[in-house]
């Protein structure tokens, strides 16, 4: 919205698995992406972003670096020049592929425990897209949450991104699009998070509300 607000030229495409059947057994994967006016601009901007869900174990992923690697050649060949690529917090804590169990029964543990294929392989991509040659950008936000905006982001560069940290996608993408025209953060990563706690069990009932007014319409 705050790209076509100031007049940009915006695309967005949304795919899934298994013959672009939502309900499929295969990994969905989901791509946004747009592009700048280049009379306005000058250059193309791409921002870009993919999910496998892991609330289950993930066996070995190749999706991201396999996106990356197509990705750059796409951009080196359309002379694209900045690349705004959204990672995740988990790898900075992810317990790597060779792990046999989870550190604890603490449900954090579990959750990288069973996405540790998806953060190892999250990982190497962040390390191909920063040694492309691209002006990339890597932004690894909190948990992000469909509430207004509440303009209360920090950044971390470090690699020490607090955990549990709840953010709102209207803040984010706030976020992504000062990044455009900005060299701040040019070639590394950044966390992206507030001071909000996340709650799970508040969090579980206003997603279960979401879908309670969807299917009944109110």
């Amino acid at each position: 919205v705050a790209l076509l607000a100031q007049g940009e030229d915006c695309h967005r495409s949304r795919r899934f698995a298994a013959d672009d059947d939502p309900g499929g057994d295969e990994p969905q994967l989901e791509i946004g992406s747009w592009r700048a006016n280049p009379q306005s601009v000058g250059v193309f901007r791409t921002s870009f972003v993919l999910g496998v869900p892991h609330a289950q174990e993930v066996g070995p992923v190749d999706l991201y670096t396999v996106m990356a690697r197509n990705l750059i050649a796409a951009m080196q060949e359309r002379g694209n020049t900045r690349l705004i690529m959204a990672s995740s917090t988990g790898v900075e804590k992810s317990v790597g592929r060779d792990a046999t169990a989870p550190a604890s029964s603490n449900p954090t543990d579990k959750w990288r425990f069973n996405a540790r294929y998806l953060y190892a392989d999250m990982a190497d991509m962040e390390t191909m897209l920063l040694a492309s040659g691209l002006e990339t950008i890597i932004l690894r936000p909190g948990f992000m949450v469909q509430e207004p905006a509440r303009n209360d982001l920090k950044v971390s560069t470090e690699g020490e991104t607090p955990p549990a940290r709840v953010i709102t996608y209207e803040d984010f993408a706030a976020f992504v699009l000062a990044q455009v025209d900005s060299d701040e953060y040019v070639g590394r990563p950044v966390g992206v998070y507030s001071d909000v706690v996340m709650d799970p069990a508040a969090e579980l009932k206003k997603y279960q509300e979401s879908l309670r007014k969807q299917n009944t319409g109110t």
